[in-house]
């Protein structure tokens, strides 16, 4: 039975593709581009590139 009797497959070339870690060991992080949501909605991010930035870096010259 290719499906191993559980309605899945059983063969590891078809095997689900194993998740990837974040480089950083972080955890998940996203970039979005908010021009869409700016130019219908009129929306704007809380917190500013700059200090989202600064945030970051600060973050990682913590964890050296």
């Amino acid at each position: 039975d290719p499906l191993g009797g559980r309605g899945e497959r059983s063969d590891p070339e078809h095997a689900a593709p194993a998740p990837h870690p974040y480089p950083d060991g972080c955890g998940s992080w996203q970039q979005a581009d908010v021009r869409t949501a700016r130019d219908r909605l009129g929306w704007r991010p809380r917190i500013a590139l700059e200090e989202s930035l600064a945030d970051i870096w600060m973050e990682a010259a913590c964890r050296i």
